[in-house]
């Protein structure tokens, strides 16, 4: 973690990915030592996933890297983890349950934080580049979700130099610039670009 810190620039902070038990590695082992030696952030697969660091007492934000089935909505705010958010319906039950659980009196200022995953030429998951400001229309009159970040993943981020990477970086930079022409604000954003190790994101 150390080492990759030295090539980041000060301010952009660091995930460290530990799905499939920490690549083989045990989840919980890696998620403490990179956090102990710098990482900010941790990134997993699933839900199920995030809960056993968090009954391992990991307390660090928690990220699930892919959007996770309705009947999960609970667990995630339950143990504090932030999904990936990129259909609306998903979205309107997960803002939806916490209000409903503090009750209409007690209902301001409660969070559902998330991160928007914006597709960008991968195709695996994400809001389509083009629409991510017409998703937002759709989701954010629900005061209680909270837009902590936005991301997208690279089809070929160990190949910065070919075409199909250059496409993708001008259409997430421009989906975020939308963003922010609405009047969006993103969030931290990210994207896996570090190509020293595959368990490792910077967040710009």
């Amino acid at each position: 973690t150390s080492a990759v810190k030295q090539r980041i620039d000060n301010g952009v902070r660091l995930m460290a990915v530990v799905k499939a038990d920490g690549y083989g590695h045990g989840a919980v082992r890696c998620a403490k030592t990179a956090l102990n030696s710098g990482a900010d952030y941790l990134g997993v697969a699933t839900v199920n996933e995030a809960i056993e660091l968090r009954e391992a007492l990991v307390n660090a934000p928690i990220l699930v890297l892919s959007q996770p089935p309705e009947t999960a909505i609970p667990l995630l705010l339950a143990y504090k983890v932030m999904p990936s958010v990129y259909t609306s319906e998903f979205a309107i039950q997960y803002a939806a349950l916490p209000v409903q659980a503090a009750g209409a009196a007690d209902a301001y200022g409660v969070r559902a934080p998330y991160h928007l995953a914006v597709n960008t030429g991968m195709n695996r998951i994400g809001v389509r580049h083009d629409e991510v400001v017409e998703f937002m229309g759709q989701v954010s009159f629900h005061r209680a979700l909270d837009l902590v970040g936005t991301f997208t993943h690279f089809a070929t981020a160990d190949s910065a130099e070919t075409l199909d990477f250059q496409i993708q970086v001008k259409r997430f930079i421009e989906a975020v610039t939308a963003l922010r022409t609405a009047g969006v604000n993103p969030g931290i954003v990210h994207a896996a670009i570090l190509t020293c190790s595959s368990t490792w994101c910077a967040w710009a």
